[in-house]
C-alpha cells in the first residue's frame, strides 16, 4: 500500500511539472514582413510594425499562468529604412478635416529597440470548450537619433 501511494505521488508530481515547448519558424515572416497578410500594431505617434499572431490550444482544464519564450539568432536584417506612424483614427463619419498626428519623439529619437518586449500574453479566448491561449510576436525595430533605423528579427 505505501509503495502505491508512493508511485501515485510520484506521477502526481511529475504532471504537475510537465510543460509545453513550442518552436515556432519565423522565417516565413521575415520575408513577408512588408506583407499586407500580416496584422499591424496600430497606436497613435507610434510605429506600425507587423506581428505575428500565435494561438495555443491549451490541455483540457489547463489554465495560461505564466509563459516562458527564449528567442535566438538575432541579427540585423535591414537598415535605413523609414516606418510609418500611425495616425489618430477617426471614424468617417466626422467631415473631410482629419486630425493629423505626429511621430511620437520618445521613440523616434532614442537608441533603443521598439518595443521593449518580443512577446505579449493578449489572453486566453474559448472556442467550444477549447481554451486557446493567444500572444503577439513583435518584430523589434531600433530607432538611431540620426533619424534611420534597423529591423531586428528573431
Amino acid at each position: 500500500m505505501r509503495k502505491l501511494i508512493v508511485a501515485l505521488t510520484l506521477m502526481l508530481i511529475f504532471t504537475a511539472l510537465i510543460a509545453v515547448e513550442i518552436k515556432l519558424d519565423v522565417a516565413p515572416f521575415m520575408q513577408a514582413k512588408n506583407s499586407l497578410q500580416y496584422p499591424k500594431m496600430i497606436k497613435a505617434a507610434e510605429p506600425m510594425l507587423p506581428y505575428y499572431p500565435v494561438r495555443v490550444l491549451l490541455p483540457f482544464g489547463e489554465t495560461m499562468d505564466s509563459a516562458s519564450i527564449s528567442i535566438t539568432d538575432n541579427y540585423v536584417a535591414a537598415q535605413g529604412i523609414d516606418i510609418e506612424h500611425a495616425n489618430v483614427q477617426q471614424p468617417i463619419s466626422l467631415s473631410q478635416t482629419a486630425e493629423i498626428t505626429g511621430a511620437n519623439p520618445e521613440i523616434y529619437l532614442r537608441d533603443a529597440f521598439y518595443p521593449a518586449k518580443d512577446w505579449d500574453y493578449l489572453g486566453t479566448q474559448y472556442y467550444r470548450g477549447y481554451a486557446i491561449a493567444v500572444l503577439r510576436l513583435s518584430l523589434q525595430i531600433q530607432f538611431s537619433k540620426a533619424g534611420s533605423a534597423c529591423w531586428k528579427i528573431n
